[in-house]
């Protein structure tokens, strides 16, 4: 693939930004190396903010739910002697009799990657090599910390037991950015691809694109091999659109890698 069409979807963000004397055919990698930000995609922060700075659309006022939260009862009673007592007041008993009411006793377990203190201490998700995970309407999201390749990056996913994010509707899809852009300002993968059929955009459950949030020129299947996985640019922080690029599948280079980003059931 040749350098200059194997960067020609971030090339076109360049030329949106209408700086004077910029070159559409620089590489991401020269522009992370010149722009160094807060986290893996510093290059790719400075270029989208140059790219915002020329989208006018607006996608409307954005609905960010809080995270679920486990609502328990107070521990009732004494052991020994029965009686009201707790945080919240549960009635008491005693060993044998018990008492209705409280918080359930917790039973340790070995902590996993599920959004949960399994292990009793008071601390979610320690203990265990889990990233920052945000659970919503049954679902838990997982947001990767490393540049990984769609392919990589799907199969990591999967090793947490869920696979690449899917986004339903339009309000997932504006949620999900404004989340991704609170862990991140580089790009994050999607599990859309058409790497089966060119130009039949389907989820990675089988799903055919419903919607779609295409960046300019995008998508443009560009370089040898073509471009058949699915990134999207989170311009939320900047309460801009997120879009969305076709890159390839496989890049063995940052400059054609994303964040992970996972969704499964929540437990």
């Amino acid at each position: 693939m040749k350098r200059t069409q194997a960067y020609f979807s971030w090339g076109a963000l360049c030329m949106m930004a209408g700086a004077t004397g910029v070159s559409c055919s620089y590489d991401l990698e020269s522009l992370r190396a010149g722009h160094p930000g807060d986290d893996a995609g510093g290059g790719m922060a400075q270029m989208t903010i140059d790219a915002a700075k020329t989208l006018d659309t607006d996608e409307g006022s954005t609905d960010v739910s809080p995270d679920d939260e486990d609502a328990y009862g107070g521990q009732g009673g004494l052991i020994s002697a029965g009686g009201r007592g707790g945080a919240t007041g549960g009635m008491g008993g005693s060993v044998t009799m018990g008492g209705s009411g409280g918080t359930p006793t917790c039973s340790p377990q070995p902590e996993a990657c599920n959004n949960r203190d399994d292990d009793c201490d008071g601390v979610t998700d320690n203990g265990a090599p889990c990233p920052p995970s945000v659970i919503r309407d049954g679902w838990i999201y997982f947001f990767g910390t490393q540049l990984l390749s769609w392919n990589d990056a799907r199969a990591w996913c999967q090793r947490l037991g869920r696979d690449a994010v899917i986004l339903n509707d339009k309000a997932e899809h504006t949620w999900f950015a404004v989340e991704a852009s609170l862990h991140s300002r580089t790009c994050r993968w999607l599990g859309l691809t058409d790497a089966a059929v060119e130009g039949q955009w389907v989820w990675v459950n089988g799903t055919p694109m419903q919607f779609s949030y295409w960046g300019p020129e995008q998508p443009n299947n560009a370089g040898a091999d073509g471009e058949h996985c699915v990134g999207l640019i989170p311009l939320a922080y900047l309460d801009k659109p997120s879009i969305w690029h076709d890159i390839m599948c496989d890049g063995a280079v940052a400059a054609l890698q994303c964040l992970p980003a996972c969704r499964g059931r929540a437990p």
